[in-house]
């Protein structure tokens, strides 16, 4: 009976290819779509909920208030880290923490802390002795027991062994191919900025993308922990605590209580700030907004709820499509229908042969979706950055979910024109054209469904097609069109100012290059550099983000100078360049006023004050994400905490 259900399926399936491809299209897209975004909307919400006793789990961080002499308060700032010397203390103080952990991201990497700057090249000798050199930036210094803190699977190594001892580093899979391929890597030797030998001391899976921890390699601290643990040359580092209960607040109080003791240098040095800790959730992290220094960029719930509610909405849609084309084409087969009841075809006749043809069409669907998704995949992830699962690699609940509906789609979709055939005798059906109007409040309700969601669909398509073209035609005060990044090495020679100068002339002469400056960082990166401001002779000092740069710096970037004049060739090394928000926050009325006054710059951030003078104010420029924007997050605003340019300094490398 089967067998005679399949062959008939085939043919009738056959017999209308256009019916059937349309039907199979749809589905496909449908289910292709669900896969995809169901799937990673559903894994983004569950962020970092995979680690073991992850309910128990916390960063700890900081939020500085600053006040002036009048007691007001004009800045606040919530770093997503504390100081590295803290967590010792803290789980000897509170028995109720039962373990810490302690990473630093490359983004915060100093010498301070361990030794080098932050940017690195690892280097090493393939199996032909040839020196292989990459550039990493995703590199992290952690606690030994960080495998054991988190739950990430190990291919090679033991988690109580892989950073127990000085300069041991693990890999990433991925990372570990790259350099060895798909062999065993422990044991190998790389050697970190030409200086450094480190011991490949295992290899770990690939981080998934519902996590924010991002690093691709990590090095034991095992060799830096007196560093970490002094307070005089501790400094920012992701702060972990798993409690042996899941009351934060609790936790956070008592942490307030001592507060002026964990950061009583900082305190000394600063005593305009008022500082609070706080406990957050590991749950909470990847929502949370970006606090400074924090190197994940942040999810959406509203967005991933909205991408389950389009994933869902796109199945519907191809469903109601389907059935609503099977009523349809169920109406031109009535004869055939009635011939088949009159020869003694039952209900479950009738239901069998349909359910057979919706299986089909589904299987034939199932394929193309697949299909689909391997040719997207990729697309996806770079364009998008929306991670598509593997089959095998779908969680239990998913997968069942995922199959579920497929199974129940089936019989829906093949039981509904059956009781629709079925609703009429033989001698009827020979005559019928189509369903009365009265018995078809079924298609009616789900295709109004169906248009009202396009509708919806349609708005919400207008809607960011709106706020992308605002944030593209803002103007964001600088200009980075067909600007080109050359970047700098990172191991620079003694007369590498020489070969600057010389890279910088070759460059000019090129055909259609109009102009060519040098900087120590990108003219719109934040946090990569900074160091205290204040008005000679003031105790108030203030956070900024500074950038050593040359006379064609402002020119190049199409920069608006308010008040005073660009730098000029051999200009004086204390000469400044302020933005307008730099000006305001020390103090000047306008941007005339700051014109040749003196300022105090800290540049290592160690109290060590120089003056500096005042030649210029340009206006400010948004150096933030449109997208990721928290008044508690920031000192200031979308021009982040003021920029101070300096003319060729040389405590700063310029890219």
């Amino acid at each position: 009976m089967l067998l005679n259900y399949l062959r008939l399926s085939f043919r009738l399936l056959a017999r209308n290819p256009f019916f059937t491809g349309i039907n199979v299209i749809g589905l496909a897209i449908g289910f292709a779509s669900f896969y995809a975004l169901w799937e990673y909307s559903i894994a983004e919400l569950k962020s970092d909920q995979y680690h073991e006793d992850s309910e128990r789990i916390a960063r700890v961080g900081a939020h500085w208030n600053w006040t002036d002499d009048g007691g007001k308060t004009w800045g606040h700032l919530t770093f997503g880290f504390a100081k590295s010397s803290i967590l010792p203390v803290v789980k000897e103080e509170f028995p109720e923490v039962e373990s810490t952990l302690r990473l630093l991201n490359q983004e915060n990497f100093t010498r301070s802390l361990v030794n080098h700057e932050k940017a690195i090249v690892i280097s090493f000798a393939d199996q032909s002795g040839q020196k292989r050199v990459f550039k990493e930036e995703k590199i992290a210094y952690a606690d030994s027991n960080l495998f054991n803190f988190f739950t990430i699977p190990l291919v090679y190594g033991q988690p109580e062994q892989v950073l127990n001892e000085p300069n041991f580093v693990i890999l990433s899979r991925t990372t570990a191919v790259k350099y060895f391929g798909k062999n065993d890597p422990t044991g190998e030797l790389l050697k970190l900025n030409d200086t450094t030998t480190l011991k490949v001391s295992g290899v770990y899976e690939d981080l998934p993308h519902h996590t924010h921890l991002n690093f691709r390699m990590v090095i034991s601290n095992a060799g830096l922990i007196n560093k970490w643990n002094t307070e005089s040359s501790s400094g920012p580092v992701i702060c972990y605590v798993k409690l042996n209960h899941k009351n934060f607040k609790t936790f956070e109080t008592k942490l307030n209580q001592r507060v002026n003791d964990y950061w009583a240098a900082n305190l000394r040095h600063e005593p305009h700030v008022k500082i609070d800790m706080y406990v957050q959730p590991l749950a909470e992290m990847p929502f949370s907004q970006s606090f400074a220094m924090d190197n994940f960029y942040p999810r959406s719930k509203p967005f991933l709820v909205t991408l389950a509610f389009v994933a869902l909405s796109v199945l519907f849609m191809a469903w109601v499509n389907y059935i609503n084309l099977s009523v349809a084409r169920t109406s031109r087969r009535f004869r055939e229908i009635a011939t088949r009841k009159v020869s003694g075809a039952g209900a479950l006749d009738m239901t069998g042969q349909f359910v057979t043809e919706a299986f089909i069409t589904n299987a034939l669907a199932l394929a193309l979706a697949f299909t689909l998704i391997q040719i997207v995949r990729t697309p996806a992830s770079v364009l998008f950055n929306i991670q598509i699962a593997s089959l095998s690699s779908l969680s239990s609940v998913s997968l069942t979910i995922f199959t579920s509906i497929i199974i129940v789609g089936i019989f829906l979709s093949g039981l509904y024109p059956a009781i629709i055939s079925m609703a009429y005798q033989p001698r009827v059906l020979f005559n019928l054209r189509f369903v009365q109007t009265g018995k078809r409040w079924i298609p009616s309700l789900l295709t109004i469904s169906q248009l009202a969601i396009a509708i919806i669909f349609i708005m919400l398509g207008f809607t960011v097609s709106f706020q992308l073209k605002h944030i593209l035609n803002m103007d964001t005060g600088i200009n980075l069109d067909q600007a080109i990044i050359i970047e700098s090495p990172v191991v620079k020679p003694d007369h590498y100012e020489t070969l600057l100068g010389s890279l910088k002339k070759e460059i000019s002469v090129i055909p259609n290059v109009s102009s060519v400056t040098s900087s120590s960082f990108l003219v719109n990166e934040t946090g990569k550099g900074r160091f205290n401001a204040k008005r000679l002779g003031s105790d108030l000092h203030f956070g900024m983000d500074p950038n050593s740069v040359d006379e064609d710096f402002v020119a190049f970037y199409h920069l608006k100078i308010l008040a005073g004049r660009n730098f000029v060739k051999d200009d004086n090394p204390d000469a400044v360049i302020i933005s307008r928000f730099a000006a305001t926050r020390l103090g000047f009325s306008s941007p005339a006023e700051a014109i040749g006054a003196k300022i105090n710059l800290d540049l290592q951030m160690r109290a060590s004050w120089q003056d500096a003078q005042v030649v210029g104010v340009f206006e400010n420029f948004r150096n933030q994400s449109f997208l990721n924007m928290s008044e508690s997050s920031t000192e200031s605003n979308a021009e982040g905490r003021g920029v101070v340019l300096m003319y060729k300094n040389q405590s700063l490398d310029r890219n």
